[in-house]
């Protein structure tokens, strides 16, 4: 008796070919993985996370996933996913720093920052041309920046206000 060989046996797979990770973007505030399944036969599936059942799990956070596929005799197959976080643009206003004209220069707008987002970020203004948070040159009105990343996620700051230089009597 014995010994004995299997052959054209490889346990189950997981396939793939078909996978779709949805990340956290300021579209959706949770992921999910779509698209996954299992070739040959298999008892169980577990994830990393102990809430997910099925194996195309959806409301997730961002994080590291771990799946593991297990038949009936032992033969397991694994697979990791990333969700990732993509935090959207903010404008940071804290340390603005207006210049009204006076008789000797025209106003600015600088020290503005931006935080988050998925390079490369547009920035465009209304009230001028410039297209740099720091702006130089500019003439009494109103001025408002919007910035939009990568992904499509955006931000804007509306009405900065630049006073006509002060009159000389």
């Amino acid at each position: 008796i014995g010994p004995y060989i299997i052959s054209g046996y490889s346990g189950p797979q997981i396939d793939t070919t078909q996978l779709i990770v949805n990340n956290v973007t300021c579209f959706s505030p949770f992921g999910s993985i779509n698209g996954l399944s299992i070739s040959g036969s298999y008892s169980q599936i577990t994830w990393s996370d102990p809430n997910l059942t099925t194996l195309n799990p959806s409301t997730l956070t961002p994080g590291n996933y771990d799946l593991i596929v297990n038949d009936s005799v032992g033969c397991a197959d694994t697979l990791s996913i990333l969700i990732a976080n993509f935090p959207e643009p903010s404008l940071d206003s804290s340390n603005i720093n207006v210049i009204q004209p006076n008789c000797n220069q025209n106003g600015s707008i600088n020290m503005l920052n931006i935080n988050g987002g998925t390079s490369p970020i547009s920035i465009v203004w209304l009230g001028t041309t410039q297209s740099t948070l720091d702006i130089q040159n500019l003439s009494p009105g109103n001025y408002s920046v919007f910035i939009e990343d990568s992904i499509g996620c955006k931000d804007s700051l509306l009405n900065i206000t630049i006073l006509p230089p002060p009159s000389i009597d």
